[in-house]
């Protein structure tokens, strides 16, 4: 069950394996945070419909998984709006693999822009500031590592600012 403290990646990957998900869940709290970012809100029924789309399996959600999609909304929705900034997206801990960190950070910056794509129709309209951090999370969703890139702590620092750039 998803600890009602706040999200952790692990415990959302075990639901997703639960119910049988065919997609990320860093890409689905992207998809969900861009949407939200660009004022979107929906309601349980909206919101675990698009839940199930973007799952994309056949299998019928109990009511506790019903609860935990509705947990991921609503906490991912009152973080964002918390004045303490509290947000922060559904990544693997540090301790996590590398490449499982970075294609997770890649899908939750592809989800972002998607979601945010999906709501704000009118991109040229934006403030200047808007355009250019939409921009920079397109770059760092094609973040990877090539053949000769080594991993080390420096690395991890850059990934560690990275996140916190999209975070706030």
């Amino acid at each position: 069950m998803i600890s009602p403290k706040r999200l952790a990646f692990d415990e959302v990957c075990d639901l997703f394996v639960l119910i049988g998900a065919h997609n990320s869940p860093a890409e689905m709290h992207g998809l969900l945070t861009g949407q939200l970012s660009a004022g979107k809100r929906m309601n349980q029924a909206e919101w675990l419909k698009e839940a199930r789309e973007f799952i994309d399996t056949d299998h019928v959600f109990s009511k506790d998984e019903e609860e935990q999609l509705q947990y991921i909304y609503m906490a991912t929705l009152s973080s964002l709006l918390d004045e303490e900034l509290s947000f922060y997206p559904l990544l693997p801990v540090e301790e996590a693999d590398v490449d499982e960190r970075l294609t997770s950070l890649s899908a939750w910056c592809q989800g972002f822009l998607a979601g945010f794509a999906l709501v704000e129709k009118s991109m040229s309209e934006l403030p200047e500031t808007v355009n250019d951090a939409l921009h920079d999370i397109a770059a760092i969703a094609q973040v990877g590592l090539g053949e000769d890139d080594e991993w080390d702590e420096s690395s991890d620092e850059d990934y560690m600012q990275i996140v916190e750039y999209i975070r706030l």
